[in-house]
């Protein structure tokens, strides 16, 4: 993640029954949407938070589960983590650049809350978050002291 990126939601898949092992990680932040393969360390797809066109597609009905994927809320709220197990909806998110889909969350319990949050930040995003006209994104990620274009 990048300086001022903070995570709203997270997913994961996992592998092994007894010792469990992180395999892939989807996540929500307030900058963006992205699948992260944590074998290779590497960002497998991406949306730009601003450009995050999400869609709900084959929501059923199903019980929580630990990999359909949790908010992250601060240790200061007041908050109770749902019970595992319980009756939910589950879907998938497709997001969708310009009406074509470039990414999907698969099996996301809870799917329209976790659209929901997408399309706050979405309006936040376009609000807030905006380089100045002609230097393009590097601006956002740049120190102030530093030239636009001269990152490391």
């Amino acid at each position: 993640m990048v300086p001022g990126e903070a995570p709203y939601w997270k997913m994961a898949d996992v592998k092994g029954l007894i010792v469990r092992h992180l395999v892939t990680g989807y996540l929500v932040t307030n900058y963006r949407c992205f699948i992260w393969d944590v074998d290779s360390n590497v960002v497998r797809a991406s949306v730009p938070m601003d450009l995050a066109d999400v869609t709900v597609e084959g929501s059923k009905p199903g019980k929580r589960s630990r990999r359909g994927g949790n908010f992250i809320v601060p240790q200061t709220v007041n908050y109770a983590r749902p019970t595992m197990g319980e009756p939910v909806e589950i879907g998938d998110l497709y997001f969708k650049v310009k009406g074509e889909p470039v990414m999907v969350f698969r099996d996301v319990t809870e799917p329209l809350n976790v659209k929901a949050l997408i399309d706050a930040l979405r309006v936040h995003a376009k609000a807030h978050v905006r380089a100045p006209r002609g230097l393009g994104v590097d601006v956002l990620w740049s120190d102030p002291d530093e030239a636009a274009g001269n990152r490391p």
